[in-house]
């Protein structure tokens, strides 16, 4: 389907019948009730903040009456049209036409605010954005921002639908995450004195759908990612660089062994962790730049780590009849994938050292935005996820120009690519105590992929 952003917003809240007037501002929303929640209060005493996603710029031209300067930014340029006729004479409103990452790259402007409601923050990937925005912000300035509260099996990239021109169906692509995800995702990035909540709608509104999300945060300078908070320095502790990862780290003086950290995304240890790579004293040169006059703080925990968050469902995966089951994705080559529900990224790990017999060695999968292993252990891993969770939902690579043969039927093994969607594979045997409970096929960066839902009998004839 395309996708074209600035052509999506353009049909946001369109003026029906000749140019509208505009409407009438009298308060800071971060919802999309009245007078429910918060106001402008969260942003503190700004005297510049930038809105990403201003659309109709209401809370920027509030925010301009009250003497902040602002200026709202927006992608769509039917839309900065709109809100320049509409607010054109108030001062220190300033409306620009731009992608928000773009402007932020290019612009050398401090904000003491940066907010966005309902905005660009939502339908932009925060690892490329919160980077850029903590670089915008004044010492202490504030980022804050909201957006609708979505179910669980929506969260994380996921696409939004709209019609365009001609009634043709478009999409944008939108990130959802609950407040610990999002609090994560702050805290890598740099920001400190993280608030993230979930408001309940209020009163009278479908509790399910109409809930938002606010969140608050201050930006710190010099953030390190093997930094930390307040804790006790230590003085045997040096700072270096990993020459792995390129990640921040600490050394011990004394030893040389370099404390256990996590490459720059969080979602896995290096490999460098523990290991022996500088002795103080030694002849030889050692293998990363230190300064043992700089007394530096010993790695702390972080506030709310990763790896306790649940891993969000691959966004590439269909939604067939399947809701709260694990996932295994078998490609035509290499590793397995797998996602477990309301688990976070060790829980992942745990799971399999402790259910698959063997050297599993999990790993992470960014392609396939989740845990990997090999596929070897694709039966004991299944296994125990049915007899745990009583279903599981399968995807297989597949070539639909692959005509399933006789070495197909009489294979012993598991792996099938052809046509027949593995259900002739070893004339399905593989699929010994299970049973198909729903199935479609789809393709996904020009994979073609087949999918089924997977329910033990034993449990099928319990219910």
């Amino acid at each position: 389907m395309p996708q074209d952003p600035a052509l999506f917003w353009d049909r946001y809240k369109p003026d029906r019948d000749g140019p509208a007037p505009p409407p009438e501002v009298t308060a800071f929303e971060w919802t999309q009730y009245e007078g429910h929640g918060p106001g402008a209060e969260l942003l503190g005493r700004p005297r510049t903040a930038l809105e990403l996603g201003a659309a109709e710029c209401r809370e920027a031209s509030w925010l301009s009456h009250q003497g902040v300067h602002v200026t709202a930014l927006d992608l769509s340029p039917v839309q900065v049209e709109r809100a320049r006729r509409w607010w054109k004479d108030v001062p220190g409103l300033t409306i620009v036409e731009g992608e928000a990452c773009s402007f932020l790259r290019a612009s050398d402007q401090l904000y003491d605010a940066i907010y966005s409601i309902w905005g660009a923050v939502w339908f932009t990937d925060p690892e490329e954005l919160f980077p850029l925005v903590a670089k915008r912000l004044s010492p202490h300035g504030v980022f804050a921002f909201s957006h609708g509260e979505t179910p669980q099996h929506l969260h994380g990239r996921r696409p939004m639908y709209g019609k365009g021109p001609e009634g043709k169906e478009m999409t944008v692509d939108r990130w959802c995450h609950p407040p610990e995800v999002w609090a994560d995702l702050a805290h890598r990035h740099g920001f400190r004195e993280i608030r993230a909540r979930c408001l309940p709608a209020p009163a009278g509104h479908d509790h399910r759908r109409s809930t938002s999300l606010c969140l608050t945060w201050r930006a710190t300078k010099g953030f390190s990612t093997a930094g930390g908070n307040s804790m006790s320095p230590s003085s045997y502790t040096a700072s270096g660089r990993c020459r792995l990862c390129g990640n921040a780290i600490q050394i011990d003086r004394r030893t040389g062994k370099v404390y256990p950290h996590r490459h720059a995304d969080l979602r896995a240890q290096c490999s460098e962790s523990d290991k022996h790579r500088y002795r103080p004293g030694s002849p030889n040169q050692p293998l990363y730049e230190l300064n043992p006059s700089v007394i530096t703080r010993r790695p702390p925990r972080p506030f709310s780590t990763i790896r306790e968050v649940p891993v969000p469902r691959p966004s590439w995966i269909p939604l067939l009849d399947d809701a709260g089951a694990p996932v295994i994705t078998l490609p035509a080559r290499g590793r397995l994938g797998y996602w477990i529900p309301d688990r976070g990224w060790q829980k992942h790990e745990e799971f399999v050292h402790r259910h698959v017999h063997g050297r599993a060695r999990p790993e992470w999968d960014h392609g396939g935005d989740s845990w990997s292993v090999a596929t070897r252990h694709f039966i004991e891993l299944a296994g125990a996820l049915v007899k745990r969770h009583g279903r599981i939902l399968l995807g297989r690579e597949y070539n639909s120009s692959e005509r399933c043969n006789p070495s197909c039927m009489n294979a012993s093994g598991y792996e099938c690519t052809c046509s027949c969607l593995a259900r002739n594979h070893g004339r399905g045997g593989w699929m010994s105590g299970w049973r198909i409970a729903a199935e479609t096929t789809s393709v996904s960066h020009g994979r073609h992929w087949s999918w089924a839902v997977l329910e033990s009998i034993s449990s099928v004839s319990r219910g």
